[in-house]
Parts: structure tokens; sequence; C-alpha cells
């Protein structure tokens, strides 16, 4: 049997003092610590492997509150992380008018006009998803959005979420006319006459995307809980928020109070860390020379 950690982890085969939280039994767990690269069993407590071994050995692990879960046979592996990730921006996206997994023009149009009936009259039209290779050039058009949005306002960023879909009344409501100056870090495509064609990049997405409502507390803890359940379905359990932090380009608040209520309300199954946008992390410290 290996175990890790302080010598008092081990169990005391007279006494069964140290119990396990998670017990796996009769499977081919895979590890480095064996020769063979597979045992049969391990106990898990406090976040970690307490041991890897036989059956025998780590029933020793078992106590009253354990939970024992019986491979019968099959593999089990580490967990993977995710360094860069967006659970509630993805969760969200795909909450709404989810084009992810579609992959030409029509589609795309025939998806955002199905849901569109179903918002009231007033409402965005948000989500996101989309390809460029979709599109003549790798941009979208404000007129085809306008065909299918029946006049509402329409914010939808691409796959890579570095150039935002808008729509003529989205662009009508920031103000966005052949005038408007393309910001320092970002551009507007533009038609022949130099009028917004309807494709803003980067930084220029802010221009539009400040206008966006914000999504409500309950709806950034339901896109939280949806990306969370879509990672640990591929094997994440733990993960970095690439962006915890206002993100305007993208119309999304910070979403940091949202982690901290989920994991006080025991919604949030993940080991969580954050990482700020460049703007709100504190200045390099330069060395003396």
């Amino acid at each position: 049997m290996t175990t890790w950690g302080n010598p008092g982890d081990a169990p005391d085969r007279a006494s069964g003092a140290k119990s396990a939280e998670l017990v796996l039994l009769g499977g081919k767990i895979r590890t480095p610590a064996h020769p063979s690269g597979f045992v049969q069993a391990a106990a898990i407590g406090g976040g970690v492997v307490l041991a890897l071994g036989r059956d025998d050995e780590i029933r020793d692990f078992v106590g009253p509150f354990t939970r024992v879960v019986n491979l019968r046979g099959r593999l089990a592996l580490p967990a993977f992380g995710d360094a860069h990730v967006h659970p509630v921006q993805g969760g969200l996206e795909s909450l709404r008018c989810n084009l992810a997994g579609l992959r030409t023009r029509p589609d795309y149009l025939a998806k955002i006009a199905a849901y569109g009936r179903t918002l009231p009259r007033d409402a965005w039209v948000l989500g996101g998803g989309w390809s460029m290779p979709a599109f003549p050039g790798g941009t979208p058009n404000a007129a085809d959005l306008d065909a299918v949005t029946d006049g509402r306002p329409a914010f939808l960023p691409n796959r890579d979420h570095h150039t935002a879909w808008v729509n003529t009344a989205a662009l009508d409501i920031a103000g966005l006319t052949a005038l408007t100056p393309d910001p320092r870090d970002g551009r507007i495509e533009r038609d022949h006459d130099g009028a917004p064609a309807g494709a803003l990049h980067d930084g220029a997405m802010r221009l539009v995307g400040d206008y966006v409502p914000p999504p409500t507390e309950a709806e950034l803890t339901a896109a939280l809980l949806v990306g969370q359940a879509h990672l640990h379905s591929l094997g994440i359990t733990s993960i970095q928020d690439a962006c915890v932090g206002e993100a305007g380009q993208l119309g999304m608040p910070d979403a940091f109070g949202t982690y901290r209520r989920a994991a006080a309300d025991r919604l949030l199954t993940c080991r969580a860390a954050r990482n700020r946008p460049a703007s709100r992390r504190p200045p390099a410290v330069r060395q003396p020379a």
C-alpha cells in the first residue's frame, strides 16, 4: 500500500481512527505510484489521495460516513484541470441564442430568427458562438441580422470572443456612424461608405457592449452551473477563469461574486481560481539595476 502525507494519515488497523471521505474499490485506477501503472483501490479525504493499494488494504479507511464506490473493474483516472476557461460567459451564451455547433450562415440566421421569436419586443438578442469561416471575408453584416431580429437590437460574439456581430438597431442605440473613430484597441468593420457594417473587433466591441443589459444574479448563477456541469462532463474538476472582472466588450459584469455565492451555497463543485484582466492587475515591480 502507498500512502501520502504524515505517518498519522495511515489508518490504525486496530482502532480504525482514520477514515476517508471516499473509497474506490474493485477497479483499475491509473497511477504512476505502482510499477504496473494501476492499483485496485484508493482512499480519498481532505481533497487529496490518502492511499492506493489492494481492496483489503484500502477497506481499513472505510468509516461510518465514508462513501464507498465499487468500480466493478472499470477504469478510474485523475481528473483534468483547465487553466483558461470562461464558464460563466460560456454558460450564459449556451442559455441564450447558442450558435455553437452550427457551421453555415443560413443555419445561424435560422437559429437567431427562431430564438428572437421567443423574446419580448423590447429584449436584446444575445448569445454567441458563430464561426468566421461561415461568412465572406470572415465578417458577418448587420443587414443579415436586421432581416431576422424584427427590430430588436442584437449583440452576438463569435467563438473566440474577439468579434461581435451586431445589427442596425444595436448600432443606432450606441450611436455608431461613419464618423465614429476606431478605438485604439479595436476596429469597426465598415462598408464602402465608411459606415459600420455589423462586425466589431476587440476593443470596438465595447462601443455596443456597454449598452447591453447586464445579466441578473440569478442568470449568472445559472450560467456558472451550466458551464460547470459541462466541464465536469469532460472530466475537468479544477479551473482558472481567465476573465474574472468586468468585461464591457462582452457585456459581462464581474462574476467574482457569482463564484462566492455559489461556494457559500455549496453549488461550486470544482476548484476555481481567478485570473484578473490585465487592466486590473497591480503594476509590475521593476527590479533595481
